[in-house]
């Protein structure tokens, strides 16, 4: 068997997670024959935090899932560490090489030294996926460690989850009905979704449900004032009273046509009339022949009467939508941004299932690919509710667009009518 190789805490985190050039460097050890270690100071690193940084550790279920990748690569923690010479105070750990390293770095390096002399090794080898002038690659060597880079992935393979931002694509902010309550990007920013290139698999619980709770409350009060300042045009209709005006005409347009004995006497009546009279008298005998209950005051009143108050009713209806002409571009805008959210989702998604066969071999990169696959379908469905509303909102656009064609053509009828009567 030969020497062992200690591993830094990026290199065992990143082949945890799947990094497949690393775990590739890693297997052809192994084949070697060379044990797979990492001292204390690192595996308490991982499993707890960084006690020097104070930085928390995984979340209890990573932490069962990093265990089980440990065990599964072959990795084992360095006991013969726990052999430390009296130097481990932070006194002498400031103390013992150079300057200019981390007081976590050195727990790392005063261990591997530690115990490559207890195993009567004279040079260690350590590898690290620092590079440049970081500590552990450029400072080993004054612990006497030879620090191996580690592998680099190869071009297009992926080592972590993906990222989410959403800068380039989600619209800016309008003002206006409705499109004033969508102030998602600074919410988006504050959250991590805008410009800082969030791990889609951070954003699952607290940071996602913000999201959900702020377009939550923007699609209620967007939603109000769409039935507030453009109710559905239907309703609308039925508020202003319009088919009591419709029959209203109707039933007097109706006595006026029909072939009664009223209207053989007007025809006798009109035939003995002086022609300087007839446009009078036709007037007269018309509304006496169409009397109805007006739909504006309820008295009985004339054809004449009751057309021109149902194309004043039109007339007032029709001014009404016209508003509605605001719906088309605030529908755009808000399916634009629902389209943004749930493009994302879909794409999360299709990563997922591209790279879940690999991902499936490393516990701990197979927690976190879930967490993809669960944002990726609450993307999916907060999506689908803006896209939802914006579906509405173009509903409604439509609706108003073709009631405003059939008053049109309404109007043109009833206008044309009454020029026919009228004297």
């Amino acid at each position: 068997m030969g020497d062992p190789v200690w591993l830094d805490n990026n290199v065992l985190d990143n082949a945890l997670k799947g990094d497949a050039a690393i775990n590739k460097q890693l297997a052809n050890y192994r084949k070697a024959g060379r044990p797979l270690l990492v001292v204390p100071a690192v595996a308490d690193e991982l499993m707890n935090g960084n006690v020097v940084k104070g930085t928390a550790g995984p979340l209890p279920e990573f932490r069962k899932a990093m265990q089980q990748g440990m065990t599964k690569l072959g990795v084992q923690v360095d006991t013969m560490a726990s052999k430390l010479p009296p130097n481990t105070t932070l006194k002498d750990l400031y103390t013992t090489g150079a300057d200019n390293v981390s007081l976590s770095d050195r727990r790392v390096l005063n261990q591997i030294k530690t115990s490559a002399q207890a195993r009567g090794i004279a040079a260690p080898e350590m590898v690290t996926a620092e590079t440049g002038s970081k500590a552990m690659i450029s400072q080993a060597s004054k612990w006497g460690i030879k620090a191996v880079p580690a592998a680099k992935p190869a071009p297009g393979s992926v080592t972590a989850p993906p990222r989410v931002d959403l800068a380039e694509e989600y619209p800016a902010e309008r003002e206006g009905p409705i499109s004033r309550f969508f102030k998602d990007r600074p919410v988006l920013k504050k959250l991590g979704l805008v410009g800082a290139n969030l791990g889609a698999q951070w954003i699952k619980g607290r940071i996602f449900k913000a999201v959900q709770d702020h377009f939550e409350s923007v699609l209620e009060d967007a939603a109000k004032e769409l039935d507030s300042k453009y109710p559905d045009p239907a309703q609308l209709k039925a508020s202003m009273g319009l088919e009591r005006y419709r029959q209203a005409y109707l039933t007097a347009s109706s006595k006026l046509r029909a072939p009664t004995r009223a209207k053989a006497a007007e025809a006798v009546i009109l035939a003995l009339t002086p022609n300087r009279d007839i446009a009078k008298t036709k007037k007269y005998l018309d509304d006496q022949i169409s009397k109805v209950q007006s739909a504006a005051d309820g008295t009985q009143s004339g054809y004449a009467k009751v057309a021109e108050e149902y194309i004043d009713a039109m007339v007032a209806l029709y001014a009404q939508l016209n508003a509605y002409s605001a719906l088309g571009g605030i529908a755009a805008d808000v399916n634009k941004r629902g389209t943004v959210i749930a493009s994302t989702g879909l794409d999360l998604e299709t990563t997922y299932f591209k790279y879940a066969p690999i991902t499936a071999i490393y516990p701990v990169a197979y927690y976190e690919w879930l967490d993809v696959y669960t944002v990726a379908k609450q993307f999916q469905s907060l999506g689908a509710s803006v896209l939802s509303f914006a579906s509405a909102i173009q509903a409604r656009y439509a609706l108003s667009q073709s009631m405003q064609k059939q008053l049109d053509e309404e109007l043109i009828k009833v206008s044309e009518a009454l020029g026919q009567v009228a004297p």
